[in-house]
């Protein structure tokens, strides 16, 4: 039996107070052993033995996932929104209050924090999204990324506050706070710059 939390990562949100939690519904039958003998295997035998075994889950039975915004302060939730699947991925949000995550179809979306309605969807090539995405910045432009599984994985990097055109090419800082004086990653960071508008 799987409910509520595993290990996908929650998000928190410090305007609304709300923290989004992802979260698995899925039943399974357990069958319980009559005694020490009959729970017994070969791996776990006598005392060791766990006692129960899987049956087979009702066909009525449907598993999903959910995202349930719970409010920090008065522990109370504030609302719930249900998957298609069991939400692995996790959740990523951003200042403006919204939340980003994948789903086991490859589907990726932008949740509105405060209302807890899906603002923005995109269909990925990939097999499946299993891990939150991240956020970076490159010359002050801010970015989410997500990455793909199965056997095709790909890398989804979006633009954030766009108006859907592609702007001007940024370089991010690849240098190191350990070395930032090195005349070396100067260097590194020169050839960076002259790729960058090269392949622009």
């Amino acid at each position: 039996m799987l409910g509520g939390e595993n290990y996908a990562p929650e998000t928190y949100d410090p305007d609304t107070n709300y923290v989004l939690i992802p979260g698995i519904e899925s039943p399974s039958l357990l069958k319980a052993a009559k005694n020490q003998d009959e729970a017994s295997t070969p791996d776990s035998p006598g005392a060791a033995a766990f006692g129960t075994s899987l049956g087979e889950t009702p066909a009525d039975v449907e598993s999903y996932g959910t995202i349930t915004a719970m409010d920090v302060g008065t522990g109370k939730q504030a609302y719930q929104v249900k998957t298609k699947d069991a939400m692995r991925g996790g959740l990523t949000s951003t200042a403006s209050g919204i939340a980003f995550y994948g789903e086991l179809d490859g589907k990726i979306n932008a949740l509105d924090i405060k209302s807890g309605k899906v603002i923005w969807t995109f269909q990925t090539a990939g097999d499946n999204i299993q891990a939150a995405p991240a956020v970076f910045k490159v010359d002050g432009k801010s970015y989410v990324t997500f990455t793909s599984g199965g056997t095709k994985p790909k890398v989804y990097v979006f633009g954030l506050g766009g108006d859907k055109t592609q702007g001007k090419a940024g370089t991010a800082d690849t240098g190191s706070a350990h070395n930032a004086n090195d005349d070396n990653t100067k260097k590194s960071d020169n050839t960076d710059k002259k790729t960058d508008n090269k392949d622009n």
